[in-house]
């Protein structure tokens, strides 16, 4: 934990003006979440949550509360269209090489959030070593 507050205080990094965490509610994320709370204190950054429109609504009040209680900004984003309509369209997305879920609920939502804050370019991904 030491080695990864030490990167997220690196000097360099302070020249970013804004900061953010994509933070799925899971264990791994939420880490780096509690990381960047200790590495920014004081610096404007944010947490940003992708609700896929399948979310568990347990998922959603953890974040909402987590967010509240660690006094947190927290950005939701969500796709134009829910996953069920997508499905209909384009079938459940079974095998590894259709994945059309990912650029649909995710992706696109998430490049939207770059167009419309071209500055916020400093982003923290909980991801373990072998993903």
């Amino acid at each position: 934990m030491t080695d990864a507050l030490g990167v997220l205080r690196r000097e360099g990094l302070k020249n970013y003006e804004h900061r953010f965490v994509f933070w799925s509610g899971g264990k791994d994320s939420t880490v780096c979440l509690h990381l960047a709370l200790r590495a920014w204190r004081g610096l404007e950054w944010r947490a940003v949550f992708i609700d896929t429109g399948i979310t568990l609504p347990e998922t959603l009040e953890y974040v909402n509360h987590l967010a509240d209680e660690w006094g947190i900004p927290l950005t939701i984003l969500k796709p134009e269209q829910d996953f069920y309509t997508l499905a209909k369209r384009w079938g459940f997305p079974a095998a590894p090489n259709y994945l059309w879920c990912r650029e649909h609920l995710k992706l696109k939502p998430t490049r939207k959030f770059y167009s419309h804050n071209p500055g916020w370019k400093l982003q923290v991904l909980g991801l373990r070593r072998r993903e």
